[in-house]
């Protein structure tokens, strides 16, 4: 893909409590009832628990994912990721982001 930018982000925490689980999911990331989900390569939304020290935070009329202190734009509504992570442990409908993730921009 000619011009194509790829931020690979290493900085999400373990997010899980003992261990990073290996799945990875892939889609788009969209907005879903005041927060960020991922919308997979199926059209399957995916609730999606974000690492502590990653937030959802406004930037205009969009959804963005920021470090800790909102210092760092780590993606945003309509970017093209990979997450790695697994099921999450207390509700197993949503994934539980741990480990890198990998941001294609819109």
């Amino acid at each position: 893909m000619a011009g194509a930018i790829v931020v690979s982000v290493s900085a999400l925490g373990s997010g899980c409590a003992v261990s990073c689980p290996t799945a990875l999911l892939a889609g788009t990331i969209v907005e879903h009832q005041g927060t960020l989900a991922v919308e997979s390569d199926g059209e399957r939304l995916v609730q999606v628990v974000w690492p502590e020290g990653v937030s959802v935070k406004p930037e205009g009329d969009y959804l963005i994912l920021a470090d800790w202190f909102g210092l760092h734009r780590m993606a945003a509504e309509g970017d093209r990721v990979e997450v790695g992570g697994g099921q999450d442990h207390i509700d197993p409908t949503r994934f539980r982001a741990c480990g890198s993730m990998t941001v294609r921009p819109l």
